[in-house]
């Protein structure tokens, strides 16, 4: 299970007096309008917050406060975030603002749940709503409500569809209840922005949430989000290319491939404008399986190379940034040893030289005992299939038998998250028929020879419903006669199914790793990376790459 989060974070600095903030000469009505025009930049909040305490403007000093809890939030620092939250606090009550003091309270909450502290969120989210029902200016208390009632919903596990259904409908109510007569161009902003939000957070709850899922109620929420594009095209522009990507992966889902390539497309033109590669990476892997959907080979083809072209562009701007990141550090790093050498700099250099050639010792004999350890692994597993390819045996679970020695402790199942969790130390042994083990058992051995786990969407709840049983039973038939949880048992189908084909169909190989974790299954190449060495001990590449240079050998004799 997990939990939608909206949260927003800190690193603590101190705020000195700068002669920046004495540069300023506005009155306080100016500084509060300065801050709605410069809320990105944070250097320019800081200087109109220590401007605003220097001429006592306690409104100005307040709105800075907020302005700096939210700012650290949505950085990443819950620390200064609640920080600045506790300051603000005492000013609001003092001064009595009670719209402040509901965002002092969203904000917190929000933060609370960053820490995993949802009693404490919730507390907070409550608060908010009190003081959001006493602002006055009834625009401003329907768009808070709205959102802290969203929060509210984010609070609670997928499986939880009754609370999170009452909050997005509560969410929804209130942003349709703010009067639109006269609204400043801040409120239409966060108005139409918030009445979209809410439209897509209802499709997207009966698309996702509710069991089983209920698109014709879905659809129509979409709709109205559309109807943006051409009512309030200004402020749909803001929000284009997520919607059309959400929309598009809706009509997906209804398996109306033909509307969810229409909207897809609209999203990619956008993309090309805003300039998001990873947005453009998820269209182009939706497209491609729409069009494959619709068995045009062509299209799939063109896409597919399209989003392999892509990953190996992001990939590679990635290792870019990370070379370059270090060259930086290194770079300052040689100044400040620079700037601070001692007359001691001969010892200093001579430690270092040996710590360093230490270390280079202690990583190569790592490196080594590793490589061995992974050759030992792949000789096995050509073993084990060289055998099993001569004998016949079942396709199931051969990786399992040789690398019981591998010990790995990360849980890479793809499958979704929010479905029945099956975990080893949670649910005592039920008492099975024989009659029934010995019918689940037959359905199991179908079901691992039928290639069904490779469905990117299996679970342990629709797995059980596929075989007519239940999943208490299922999961307890796994672990005892395959001595796996469920996320192991697919895993492992999965892997076993991609290393017989990589092994016995020489064509395989010349695929990229990102096409070979689509074809077992896997909807991201780094988790299939993650499950391939979990169950073999070693990477999709390097099992690649002996392939090939086996064949090649073999080839030379």
């Amino acid at each position: 299970m997990y939990k939608k989060r909206l949260f927003f974070f800190l690193s603590f600095f101190i705020i000195s007096q700068s002669a920046d903030a004495q540069e300023l000469n506005l009155n306080e009505k100016a500084v509060l309008s300065s801050y709605n025009k410069n809320s990105d930049n944070v250097n320019q909040i800081k200087k109109l917050y220590l401007y605003s305490k220097k001429k006592n403007y306690k409104q100005g000093t307040l709105a800075g406060l907020l302005e700096l809890q939210k700012h650290y939030l949505v950085s990443g620092n819950t620390t200064l975030s609640l920080k600045f939250s506790y300051e603000a606090e005492k000013l609001a009550k003092e001064i009595q603002n009670n719209e402040s003091l509901s965002s002092i309270y969203l904000y917190r909450g929000q933060a609370s749940a960053r820490l995993d502290l949802y009693k404490e969120a919730k507390e907070n989210l409550h608060k908010s709503v009190a003081y959001s029902q006493k602002i006055t200016d009834n625009v401003e208390k329907q768009l808070q409500l709205s959102t802290i009632y969203a929060n509210f919903a984010g609070m609670y596990e997928g499986n939880e569809h009754d609370s999170i259904s009452h909050y997005l409908q509560k969410s929804l109510e209130a942003v349709q209840s703010a009067p639109t007569e006269r609204l400043t161009d801040l409120q239409k902003d966060n108005y139409y922005k918030l009445l979209m939000t809410a439209y897509s957070n209802m499709g997207m709850l009966y698309t996702y949430i509710v069991q089983p899922a209920d698109l014709d109620k879905a659809e129509p929420y979409f709709q109205k989000v559309l109807e943006f594009s051409k009512t309030a095209p200004k402020y749909f522009e803001a929000n284009d290319l997520e919607t059309y990507k959400a929309v598009g992966v809706f009509y997906s889902r209804k398996k109306d491939f033909k509307k969810s390539i229409e909207f897809l497309e609209k999203a990619v033109q956008i993309e090309k404008h805003k300039n998001n590669p990873r947005m453009r990476l998820l269209l182009y892997k939706e497209i491609k399986d729409s069009y494959e959907s619709l068995s045009n080979l062509p299209k799939q083809n063109e896409y597919l190379e399209l989003y392999s072209s892509l990953n190996d562009s992001i990939n590679r701007a990635d290792k870019k940034s990370i070379i370059e990141e270090s060259r930086d550090t290194i770079k300052k790093s040689a100044e400040t040893t620079k700037l601070n050498q001692s007359r001691d700099l001969k010892s200093i250099i001579l430690i270092a030289s040996a710590l360093v050639l230490i270390l280079v010792l202690v990583i190569w004999i790592a490196f080594y005992r590793r490589n061995q350890k992974i050759k030992k692994s792949y000789s096995t597993l050509i073993e084990k299939l060289e055998k099993e390819k001569d004998n016949q045996k079942s396709n199931f679970n051969i990786i399992n038998d040789i690398i019981e020695d591998i010990e790995e402790t990360v849980t890479t199942i793809d499958i979704n998250p929010t479905e029945y969790q099956d975990n080893n130390n949670v649910n005592p042994k039920v008492a099975i028929s024989n009659d029934t083990e010995r019918k689940i058992l037959k359905k199991l051995n179908a079901f691992e020879d039928s290639n069904k786990f490779l469905k990117k969407e299996i679970s342990l709840s629709s797995m059980s419903h596929q075989i007519n049983t239940n999943p208490r039973y299922l999961s307890d038939i796994i672990r005892t006669h395959r001595n796996q949880n469920f996320n192991s048992y697919i895993n492992s189908l999965r892997i076993n199914y991609i290393v017989q084909k990589l092994y016995n169909e020489p064509k395989y190989r010349e695929y990229k790793i990102s096409y070979l974790a689509e074809e077992c299954g896997y909807t991201s190449s780094q988790v299939f990376v993650i499950a391939f060495k979990k169950e073999t001990g070693f990477t999709p590449s390097y099992f690649l790459d002996n392939l090939k240079n086996d064949q090649l050998n073999i080839a030379n004799v």
